[in-house]
């Protein structure tokens, strides 16, 4: 389906950063010696000690949350997806905070392109955690992914209520605005961040699609773009262009 491409490459080039199950994973962990090698391996780049580690850690701990969203962590950013996603369904039983590894799961689920899994522990955390609008908006970008995109609209709109300024969310809701046919909302929207200096990349390379759906030529800004971006930029608005409703 040509909007479930379209969504999956939204993910890769807008929502990378849903990759990390949790940030400081090792807060309220015990202090066991090995945590804190594990800790300054990760933090130092070496990744591969850490994920070591960390599954060594993770046999002896099964009941500590933060370990196991530690270990997942790791492996999520050696894109060992899978893995991670075993790591924490494996512990839902186990660790004392179950509710707290739904909502990396989902985010886990979205990357591997299981929109529907994903909605579901996107709905059990956010049960737990309804403050915590990084569960909304992912199960935003699943709802995207299945082509729900006004159920994924009201969403984006909940979240921007509670964090109005959160360039990402911003972003989505343009990107959900273009696949839905909307490019004039979904441009308006995106406009609105110009001029800022704080932008991530994937901000700028989505007013990029939505220049090219336009039909402006783009290839000026080719060799600023990461590696794969200007193709992805390309086959986005290929897609956007020519849905105007």
């Amino acid at each position: 389906m040509k909007l479930h491409t379209l969504a999956s490459l939204c993910i890769a080039a807008a929502l990378a950063a849903c990759a990390s199950p949790r940030g400081n994973a090792l807060d309220g962990a015990s202090g066991e010696p090995r945590l804190r090698v594990a800790q300054a391996a990760v933090a130092s780049g070496n990744l591969q000690l850490g994920e070591s580690i960390y599954a060594s850690v993770s046999a002896a701990a099964p009941s500590d949350t933060d370990v196991q969203l530690g270990y997942a962590d790791v492996l999520v950013r050696l894109n060992k997806f899978h893995q991670a996603h075993s790591v924490l369904s494996d512990h839902l039983k186990t660790v004392k905070s179950p509710q707290l590894l739904c909502g990396p799961l989902g985010a886990i689920d979205v990357i591997q392109g299981e929109a529907a899994r994903a909605i579901k522990e996107f709905d059990t955390a956010i049960a737990a955690d309804h403050g915590n609008m990084r569960w909304v908006v992912d199960k935003a970008i699943a709802l995207d992914m299945l082509s729900r995109h006004a159920d994924a609209q009201g969403l984006y709109s909940q979240a921007l209520a509670a964090e109005p300024d959160d360039v990402i969310t911003i972003n989505n809701l343009a990107l959900s605005l273009a696949l839905s046919g909307q490019k004039t909302e979904a441009t308006s929207i995106a406009s609105s961040l110009a001029g800022r200096s704080d932008l991530p990349e994937r901000v700028t390379l989505t007013y990029d699609v939505l220049r090219a759906a336009d039909g402006e030529n783009i290839s000026t800004v080719r060799d600023t773009m990461g590696p794969g971006n200007y193709e992805h930029v390309l086959q986005l608005a290929k897609a956007i262009g020519g849905t105007e409703k």
